[in-house]
């Protein structure tokens, strides 16, 4: 008992000491706006640099960022993990980001890594989590524990060193030098995922597969008719199955409705339409293909990143489209995003995946969305959006969300019907 007492005292004291070096009485990063147009599209541009880099490129390709990239990045990368102080910023002695969370008690965790230059392999970190300074050997062996994480959760990540072979950094830019494979380590879905759950990218193309041929033996424009075929295609022997199928189903289904546009979610560098070609044809919702392709892709990333990730990626889409040449930021299709979220939401959860089996299976297009949502406010300037709601995190543009959501449940959408929020 003796010997047990002391253990479990120098387990406390040891807690208690690392509380007070990690822990704060106050942020050390500021408050960050909601990220705005501008931001939503560079952070969009610097994603699909590192895509093809990592995935078309496979090693030979580096990928520069510039310092508007880096904050870009930040402040998306925040939002998504739902921390509102984040920053980055680059300087020749390195690449840094920073966050600060808050915690019960008025009290704060403020955390930092900065990646210093490395010819090659993966670059020296220096981490700080309030006064706890961890860098050169002990850096690495916290990044590869997180990597090990990862790959228990089901991402395939290869050796660190293998992953990043270089970092170059300057006042304006760094540049990345990716290493050979990183397209086959499941990594941006990967990102995507961390909210979620794994997709098993061999059923996804199976699935896939089938919807594409029913397509063209039996041609159908309603979402609804490719809904049911995935429900069809998918197996529900219990709840834990048919969530897992319902996650692969519904990014098939987004790859058939979409096309190219729902490639995100497949990390790799085989496209799924290498096997089985993508018929030609017009999907809709409410009469229009831009409606069925919303609502197909945000019920996957719902299935697939979590509900914020879903909610998210939505309203950064419509805000990228309020800048010049933009279609304009729409309230219909952030609409089918909501209707498509919901489904994705109860599709995966246990408890409602296997009602909303049945429930999708009696839909028809207007039971997924309804035509009422036509007559909202679409086209919206960047300058329009700005003056009437501000930004994302404005009242109006909560209440209007909510408005949303009270057509959906009048209209008796699935997902809605479920409680899911």
């Amino acid at each position: 008992m003796g010997a047990r007492r002391w253990l479990l005292g120098g387990t406390l004291a040891l807690a208690g000491v690392l509380a007070v070096l990690v822990l704060e009485t106050s942020p050390a990063v500021p408050p960050a706006p909601p990220p705005g147009p501008e931001q939503v599209m560079q952070g969009r541009k610097a994603f699909t640099r590192f895509r093809i880099a990592t995935i078309e490129g496979d090693g030979t390709l580096p990928v520069r960022f510039t310092a508007d990239d880096v904050a870009s990045i930040a402040a998306l990368a925040g939002r998504g993990l739902g921390v509102n102080r984040t920053a980055a910023s680059i300087s020749p002695q390195g690449a840094v980001g920073a966050m600060s969370i808050d915690l019960p008690a008025g009290l704060w965790l403020n955390l930092s890594a900065r990646a210093l230059p490395a010819e090659s392999g993966f670059p020296p970190l220096e981490l700080r989590a309030g006064d706890l300074v961890i860098s050169g050997g002990a850096a690495r062996l916290v990044v590869q524990a997180a990597r090990q994480l990862l790959v228990w959760r089901g991402v395939p990540l290869q050796p660190i060193d293998r992953m990043v072979q270089g970092l170059d950094v300057s006042n304006s830019s760094l540049r990345l030098q990716p290493g050979p494979g990183m397209g086959q380590t499941g990594l941006v879905s990967g990102l995507i995922g961390l909210g979620g759950d794994q997709i098993d990218q061999a059923r996804v193309q199976a699935i896939f597969c089938t919807l594409a041929q029913q397509q063209r033996t039996r041609p159908s424009t309603d979402l609804a008719v490719h809904v049911g075929r995935m429900i069809d295609a998918t197996q529900a022997g219990t709840a834990a199955q048919a969530v897992a199928e319902h996650r692969d189903g519904l990014v098939a289904m987004a790859l058939l409705v979409a096309g190219k546009a729902a490639l995100r979610l497949v990390d790799s560098d085989k496209s799924p339409f290498a096997a089985c070609p993508l018929p030609e044809t017009r999907i809709v919702l409410a009469g229009r293909p831009d409606l069925a392709k919303h609502w197909a892709i945000s019920a996957a990333l719902a299935a697939v990143g979590g509900q914020r990730t879903g909610r998210l990626l939505g309203e950064w889409k419509e805000l990228a489209d309020s800048m010049a040449g933009g279609s304009g930021f729409s309230f219909a299709d952030l609409a089918a995003d909501r209707a498509g979220l919901k489904v994705g939401v109860a599709a995966v959860n246990p408890a409602q995946a296997l009602a909303l089996r049945a429930d999708l299976q009696r839909r028809d297009n207007e039971g997924l969305l309804p035509r009422t949502i036509l007559g909202l406010a679409e086209g919206m300037s960047q300058e329009r959006f700005r003056a009437q709601y501000r930004d994302t995190d404005s009242e109006r543009f909560a209440a209007a969300v909510a408005e949303i959501d009270r057509m959906l449940a009048r209209g008796n959408t699935p997902g809605a019907t479920l409680g899911t929020k």
